[in-house]
């Protein structure tokens, strides 16, 4: 996710304060991709590695499939890795913060909305 504001960094620097974020694979090689040099590379992975992680499952990859088929067959497709990434959202019971309105269009899937304080 590309933090593009400094409201945005707040956010997401507040939940990480709070211990309520959690790293999934796809997103941690989203942010690792988007490093600068190997410095920033290195910097990055170690953080990151700090988090609390969930693997993605066999369960994760039907639930994806399942997802992705259902969007197609309304015209809605959303790109399987996002896909992967709400269907851990879903199974774990967490919302998700992004930037991303296509987000918006998988069924059940909550997305975390910042109070005004964030």
């Amino acid at each position: 996710m590309k933090i593009e504001t400094s409201n945005e960094r707040k956010v997401l620097d507040s939940l990480l304060q709070s211990n309520d974020v959690v790293m999934i694979g796809p997103v941690m090689g989203e942010i690792l991709q988007g490093s600068r040099n190997a410095g920033e590379y290195d910097r990055l992975r170690s953080r990151l590695s700090a988090l609390p992680f969930i693997e993605t499952t066999r369960n994760i990859w039907s639930r994806s499939g399942e997802i992705s088929y259902q969007l197609y067959r309304i015209g809605t497709p959303v790109a399987l890795l996002d896909i992967v990434i709400a269907a851990l959202a879903l199974e774990y019971n967490q919302p998700l913060y992004t930037l991303d309105e296509h987000f918006g269009r998988i069924p059940g899937l909550e997305l975390y909305s910042p109070s005004p304080t964030d």
